[in-house]
């Protein structure tokens, strides 16, 4: 019988210009996957500024292959959302901003599924 969690998957995080972590989906139980997540980007400075994000596989890293989001421009004290992919066990979102602590993620929505 398959089950749905709702966890709260991450509190609000501001970004680095540097790649970042905000989430590993967890290593079991085995067959796990995130389903229906959206990552809200909150651009918190009077500028534009622009983020780059990835849903990265188990054992994967960063590139233009798992890439959700490229170079993309958040509106000054305004926000996007995109919608992540399914991510298996050990599967990441990996995120930066064009300036530090400018831009924070929060995750909206989003569950846990295991088979």
């Amino acid at each position: 019988m398959s089950t749905n969690t709702f966890p709260v998957l991450f509190d609000t995080q501001m970004l680095g210009a540097t790649l970042s972590t905000p989430y590993t989906v967890s290593g079991g139980p085995s067959g796990q996957s995130l389903q229906n997540l959206q990552l809200k980007f909150t651009n918190v400075t009077s500028a534009t500024r622009t983020i780059t994000a990835h849903a990265v596989p188990s054992g994967g890293s960063a590139s233009a292959n798992n890439a959700i989001a490229v170079d993309m421009s958040v509106p000054p004290n305004d926000y996007i959302i995109i919608p992540v992919p399914r991510l298996a066990n050990g599967g990441s979102i990996q995120a930066l901003a064009d300036q530090a602590s400018s831009v924070n993620v929060a995750p909206i929505g989003g569950k846990l599924h295991t088979p």
